[in-house]
């Protein structure tokens, strides 16, 4: 394994390991050190990709086994967010459909697309990584595919509340308006409007529901500020 003294962050961290090994790999499979995969799942996420394709499971809650945590998702530009529609679903098929998203947290990556992308983008320290790659392959022709006949189990709660914490917060705000800069500029005024009026109140109600100080509001303000004056 390769040991670092300080935390990289996801894209640092996943590109360091990818060009450890680049040479004599045709594929890179990323995951989580909370998530377990299926006995199939990776012959599944092979069989879609083709040297070609970047694929993700449908990955369900690993303290519900039946309900899934995150599958493939689409960008809405009413939203500037990413909705997946089988999120808290059961599943009844076993298809592979074409998305604007898949979760770095169980995700299949060909050499190519690795050659075209040249990795994550590391400007993204945690969240966000994975539809800025997501959007980055769509823009460059590469398939993303989301597999539901794969499966992985993520040992994450269902509550959002859990997710409250600054540094998490913090984050999840820079993310939020540097994808937009980056992939949806005329849209940053909109979305602006919308992380003041829409996101913040719902994260504040998150963090108080979820018994965290009301002060945390603050690292989600200050994360989406941190984007807006980064440069690009």
């Amino acid at each position: 394994y390769i040991y670092n003294e300080n935390n990289l962050g996801f894209s640092k961290g996943v590109n360091q390991g990818i060009r450890t090994s680049f040479e004599e790999s045709d594929y890179f499979l990323l995951v989580n050190n909370d998530a377990e995969l299926e006995e199939n799942c990776c012959s599944e996420l092979i069989n879609e990709s083709q040297n070609e394709a970047i694929t993700g499971p449908a990955i369900y809650y690993k303290g519900e086994p039946d309900i899934i945590w995150q599958g493939g998702g689409r960008f809405s530009r009413l939203k500037m967010n990413i909705v997946v529609p089988d999120k808290n679903k059961t599943l009844s098929d076993t298809s592979t459909a074409s998305v604007d998203f898949l979760s770095g947290c169980v995700m299949l990556l060909p050499k190519s697309a690795i050659r075209k992308l040249g990795g994550f983008d590391e400007a993204f320290y945690f969240y966000g990584e994975d539809l800025d790659l997501s959007l980055r392959a769509t823009k460059n022709n590469i398939p993303v595919k989301y597999v539901k006949a794969a499966k992985a189990y993520h040992n994450i709660k269902r509550a959002a509340e859990s997710r409250t914490n600054s540094f998490v917060l913090d984050n999840l705000a820079f993310s939020y308006i540097l994808l937009t800069r980056k992939h949806f500029p005329l849209h940053l005024p909109y979305a602006i409007l919308l992380f003041i009026f829409l996101y913040t109140p719902f994260r504040f109600y998150q963090i108080i529901k979820g018994g965290n100080s009301a002060k945390n509001i603050l690292a989600w303000l200050h994360g989406g500020w941190r984007a807006i004056t980064i440069k690009l």
